[in-house]
């Protein structure tokens, strides 16, 4: 028996495709406010910025970019901005 198999390596996305599938994956996540945050990759590493309301729709954005394939780090540089702080 011969095994013709060939192992090759798995397909990577490039830097704009990962963004995009952050911003997709931003756009349906109920706790992010996806108009808010942006997000940058180079060399795979992701980087997120704006701002979030609180710790937990600063952090649902974080996983999100951490679920997708071919992030090797994430900068989480998003600033919580409570609602009321932006009310004078």
């Amino acid at each position: 028996m011969v095994n013709a198999l060939e192992v090759v390596p798995p397909e990577e996305d490039n830097d704009d495709q990962i963004t995009e599938a952050i911003r997709l994956a931003h756009e349906r996540d109920p706790l992010v406010d996806a108009v808010a945050i942006g997000v940058k990759t180079q060399s795979s590493l992701v980087t997120l910025y704006g701002t979030a309301a609180s710790e937990g729709q600063m952090s649902a954005a974080e996983r999100d970019a951490w679920c997708m394939l071919g992030v090797e780090d994430v900068e989480n540089q998003i600033q919580v901005v409570p609602p009321s702080a932006l009310v004078p």
